[in-house]
């Protein structure tokens, strides 16, 4: 495609809070918690009861909060998300449960129900099975100077004409400092079209190093102005 693909609608979790272009917004402060929340925080958001979310990891839960944020069910019908890739990039994977699972390991009791959470594409069937995602799903490891993968990966299946829509996602979560790595805890979701009929929210990140950067403040921007 010679044009760059719509961006139809952003979700973000982060260390301020929970933001949407769906017109979400709410502080940790007023949720009474940290990024990325804890098991009564998607209650709290959405006013119904998630029980699967309780047992969720931090990177599953980032993701799940952030797509929910983005209110995908508004931007694409059953039939289109029926179709719809979903594409994630994180340079941290899985590292957090991965050390909770190998310190299990030294203990008399193995945290066996964690143990699926050790593979870094997980949280993807989260997200493809509460939105009804039926299109490809992708997962890519990244280096952080690598930012953007994601979106170039969906703009060569939209180059190549294997699909109209897409769910990209960038997704980093560990909440406890490791001699390689500081803590952190975030997810943005976006939307995007092939479709040149269709309205672009915000622009395109063109060129830029730190392009899901530039989607979570041109959410932030629209989630203040709704």
């Amino acid at each position: 495609m010679t044009t760059s693909p719509a961006i139809l609608a952003i979700g973000v979790v982060d260390a301020h809070g929970v933001h949407g272009t769906s017109g979400l917004r709410s502080s940790w402060n007023e949720l009474g918690g940290e990024s990325p929340g804890d098991r009564r925080t998607f209650t709290k958001l959405f006013g119904r009861r998630d029980p699967t979310f309780r047992r969720l990891d931090g990177q599953t839960r980032a993701i799940v909060l952030a797509a929910e944020a983005c209110g995908i069910s508004q931007v694409l019908s059953v039939e289109e998300r029926d179709e719809t890739a979903l594409i994630t990039e994180t340079s941290r994977g899985s590292i957090e449960i991965d050390l909770r699972y190998t310190r299990s390991l030294e203990r008399d009791v193995v945290e066996a129900a964690i143990f699926p959470y050790t593979l870094q594409s997980t949280c993807l069937g989260d997200i493809a099975l509460r939105h009804g995602l039926r299109g490809p799903t992708v997962c890519l490891s990244t280096e952080t100077t690598d930012e953007g993968e994601a979106l170039r990966e969906a703009q060569r299946f939209f180059a190549a004409g294997a699909l109209r829509h897409a769910v990209v996602a960038l997704t980093d979560v560990q909440t406890e400092s490791i001699p390689s790595a500081d803590r952190t805890a975030r997810s943005v979701v976006c939307v995007l079209s092939s479709d040149p009929k269709a309205t672009s929210i915000v622009p395109w990140p063109q060129a830029s190093k730190r392009p899901f950067e530039g989607l979570a403040e041109a959410c932030y921007a629209r989630s203040a102005n709704q």
